[in-house]
Formats: structure tokens, C-alpha cells, sequence
């Protein structure tokens, strides 16, 4: 799931996840719509305090296997394309 989709489901949601991560709601608001890029630093938190509704996947689309190779190939992994 998306970190919009997750904030936007119920209300309170950014204000609790900010909280549980030690930062500003408006940084999860940021975050949440594209305006800053999620730290690498924060995905892992991001995907426990949200209880893996919102994968690290989800936050780094673009570069998630670099960061964490271990999950390539694991079950929900999104598939890496192939380089052309």
C-alpha cells in the first residue's frame, strides 16, 4: 500500500504515524505525497509502525532491491525489471 493510501484511510492516521517515528506530521505529509523522498533510514520504521501495511517497497519503488537485497524474491516482492 501506499504511504497516501495508509495516511488518507482514517482519520488521525499521519498525526499517529508522525508520532511513533519521532517526527513532524507534516514531514509524513511530505512524504506521503511525493514532496521529500522517504529516507532509506526510515523505511523499516515506517513499515513496522504501520504493521507492514505500507512495505519498504512501497516507500523506495524506484531503488528498494539496493537497499535491501534480501527481500528480492520474497513473497510480495514486486518484480525487478529487466534492464534493457
Amino acid at each position: 500500500m501506499k504511504l497516501e493510501h495508509y495516511v488518507d484511510r482514517r482519520r488521525g492516521r499521519q498525526t499517529t504515524l508522525a508520532r511513533d517515528l519521532g517526527v513532524d506530521p507534516q514531514l509524513v505529509w511530505q512524504w506521503s505525497r511525493g514532496v521529500r523522498p522517504v529516507p532509506v533510514i526510515r523505511c523499516v520504521a515506517i513499515e513496522l509502525a504501520t504493521k507492514r501495511q505500507v512495505m519498504r517497497w512501497d516507500l523506495r519503488p524506484d531503488d528498494w532491491w539496493e537497499h535491501w537485497p534480501e527481500l528480492v524474491g520474497t513473497k510480495g516482492a514486486p518484480r525487478l525489471q529487466q534492464a534493457a
